[in-house]
């Protein structure tokens, strides 16, 4: 079983899923983590060619794990879908158009292998621990505040709504 899922949820952004997907797919496959590195793709009934899109890459990819909704569920019905996808401990949220960088993916399963923290952070910077006691410090031993998306705090109610998550957000009510 991978120690990590990455998880996409999508809706009708088809030619951006492509490119992303292509990129961290073949970058998966050229390191030698392409099934050790769970990649989980929810489509939200699209009504462009995304399912066309996502046959094509699980043809090449087989390891790929991809689901259609037969109707639009909303952000956090798709959320939850991607998430259920998930066969690992650990899932990494993405957008449909983030291209990831793959040495940085396989850098995030050796933190998670060597340190179990319950809550890793990541952004264009370097990615921060969080533990049950609040954030520890960077990957670099350095301690900021981490800017985050602005839909987080919605992902992370949808979990917690779920009982999946014991969730406080200091100033998000």
């Amino acid at each position: 079983m991978a120690n990590l899922s990455i998880c996409i949820p999508t809706y009708n952004r088809a030619d951006l899923l492509f490119v992303s997907l292509r990129i961290l797919l073949e970058g998966l496959r050229a390191e030698g983590h392409e099934n050790s590195i769970g990649v989980c793709v929810s489509d939200n009934a699209s009504e462009d060619h995304t399912e066309q899109v996502l046959a094509e890459i699980a043809a090449e990819f087989p390891a790929l794990r991809y689901r259609r909704n037969d109707r639009n569920l909303g952000f956090g019905g798709n959320l939850w879908n991607v998430i259920e996808l998930a066969q690992s401990d650990h899932i990494l949220l993405l957008g449909d158009d983030d291209e990831v960088d793959v040495t940085r993916l396989i850098e995030i399963t050796s933190v998670l292998d060597a340190e179990e923290p319950d809550l890793l952070l990541l952004n264009s910077e370097p990615g921060h621990r969080v533990s049950a006691s609040g954030i520890d410090a960077s990957l670099h031993r350095r301690t900021e505040k981490i800017p985050i998306h602005p839909r987080m705090p919605e992902a992370l109610r949808i979990l917690a709504d779920a009982g999946h998550v014991d969730l406080h957000i200091e100033g998000v009510a």
